[in-house]
């Protein structure tokens, strides 16, 4: 019999099942149903189906809303919860009224349920919330909504304060696509929420899904301060508010761009002037779109900035087709940035990652008074660079004077991503977006594998630190024991 198997082979067995094999595996025999049945139960996802009208979504809720006499071996299995997540997106007009009704009656009874999450925010209703914080008392961790729905809801909302203390553990809340106007039920609910976790919360997200900052977002805060908070993941509209309450020791900053996708067409999204001298003193790793970046370098301001990513940057062979940047700076614009965060920066910078329009590679040596501590710098390029043939100067006209630099990457993922949606080559699989490459994607010189051996061996002459460098996103070089190699990832296509 399978239960009679040693403990660690049951658990090395059961740990590499998929959910349909595991639930499968439980009707083997009663000794087996009994021990993975926690495991099974630990972490329901309730997500969206091929054909609703053929399946049962809310299977899941209605199984963990029973009681214990209603359910095979009489088991309580609502406490087995430790991680919820509503991956549902729309709900339809034959679950409208059953929806809330079973969340209602599941949640409260999940008492070990440590994180949260709902996608479909008009079934975060105040008895679901509530249901949450007055039962996982000891346990609950982290708590995310999403899509939230301008409503009124139906009973009157409790207010939070009612409840003796916050979950000891209650570390992370996320709301994500607050309602560009709030009701005063969204108010009561979720001013209430922050309200009455501000003291614990060390990881906080609060994001809106349009650019209308004339509407009163400052009702969301009660508090005058977040003393806890080290993460902060925020949009525009809610950064830029005066009443925004203290943050002492946020030291990662992000700043969603969602407001772009809606900002009226003629002004910038981006108000004038900066965000206040005395806000967010410990902040050390910025990550934002260029022109926000600018609201931090205040004339007295004086914070640790040693990261910065800038226009959602970063360093991947496919760039998804949600990569959307409308422009990126001209490098005269980058050189100015650089030289405010030298002056607006009390700490050395060491991370950089921006893109850049256009570059001339005989004027990247310019940025060198400015990042002279710089240990890792991406640039990713909206067309083509030019000054190739000075490339090899760098070494000695950049990277002798940045002792400390071991990362140097330039990316061609955005020209091979425009090269693509031009000639509509990209294609969705599996949820992923991949793609049919032309040939002539990317950088012209990044083909040239001999002549970029060539150019490492002159780095290498003026850093022993630099020891990761590419030139494509098609593949990097690596330097082991003094000789440059290519990564084992690379593309075999050149």
């Amino acid at each position: 019999m399978f239960s009679s198997l040693p403990v660690e082979l049951i658990t090395k067995i059961t740990r590499s099942l998929s959910l349909p094999d595991l639930a499968s595996l439980l009707l083997v025999d009663t000794a087996s149903n009994l021990s993975l049945t926690p495991l099974l139960y630990s972490s329901v996802r309730v997500k969206e189906v091929n054909f609703p009208q053929r399946y049962d979504r809310l299977s899941a809720i209605r199984t963990l809303s029973k009681r214990p006499e209603d359910t095979s071996f009489g088991r309580d299995l609502a406490p087995l919860v430790r991680t919820f997540s509503l991956d549902l997106v729309v709900i339809f007009d034959h679950e409208r009224n059953t929806l809330p009704v079973l969340l209602a009656v599941a949640i409260p009874r999940m008492k070990n349920i440590q994180h949260f999450s709902c996608d479909l925010g008009e079934c975060f209703t105040p008895a679901v919330c509530m249901g949450i914080l007055q039962t996982a008392t000891s346990s609950l961790r982290t708590l995310r909504v999403a899509n939230i729905y301008n409503i009124k809801y139906r009973k009157k909302v409790t207010p939070l304060s009612s409840l003796p203390v916050a979950p000891p553990n209650f570390s992370g809340l996320h709301l994500v696509d607050l309602p560009h106007f709030l009701s005063q039920d969204n108010i009561r609910l979720f001013a209430g929420l922050l309200q009455f976790a501000a003291d614990q919360l060390q990881v906080l997200t609060l994001s809106v899904n349009t650019w209308r900052p004339q509407y009163k977002l400052s009702s969301l805060f009660l508090v005058q301060s977040f003393p806890n908070l080290h993460t902060l993941d925020i949009g525009l509209a809610l950064l830029i508010i005066p009443e925004l309450p203290a943050m002492p020791r946020v030291h990662f900053l992000r700043v969603r761009p969602t407001e772009s996708r809606l900002m009226p067409a003629a002004g910038s999204p981006v108000p004038p002037g900066s965000i206040l001298a005395s806000a967010f003193p410990a902040l050390k790793h910025v990550a934002c779109a260029f022109d926000v970046f600018s609201l931090f370098l205040g004339e007295h301001a004086a914070r640790p900035i040693s990261v910065v990513e800038l226009d959602d940057t970063s360093y991947q062979r496919n760039l998804t087709d949600r990569w959307n940047v409308p422009s990126v700076p001209l490098w005269d614009r980058v050189q100015q940035i650089l030289r405010d965060l030298r002056r607006a920066s009390n700490a050395p910078l060491t991370s950089l990652s921006l893109g850049v329009h256009r570059l001339d590679f005989a004027d990247l040596p310019k940025i060198v008074p400015y990042v002279e501590d710089l240990e890792y710098l991406l640039i990713m390029f909206e067309a083509e660079p030019s000054g190739v043939n000075t490339l090899a100067s760098l070494g000695e006209n950049m990277i002798a004077r940045m002792p400390r630099l071991h990362t140097l990457l330039f990316s061609d993922g955005r020209l091979k991503l425009e090269a693509i949606r031009r000639r509509g080559m990209l294609t969705l699989t599996q949820g992923e977006y991949t793609y049919a490459e032309p040939d002539d994607s990317g950088f012209s010189f990044a083909r040239r594998r001999e002549w970029q051996r060539e150019l490492l061996r002159e780095f290498g002459q003026h850093s022993q630190v630099l020891h990761r460098v590419a030139f494509t996103t098609e593949f990097q070089w690596v330097r082991v024991d003094g000789e440059w190699q290519v990564m084992k990832e690379e593309c075999n296509r050149w």
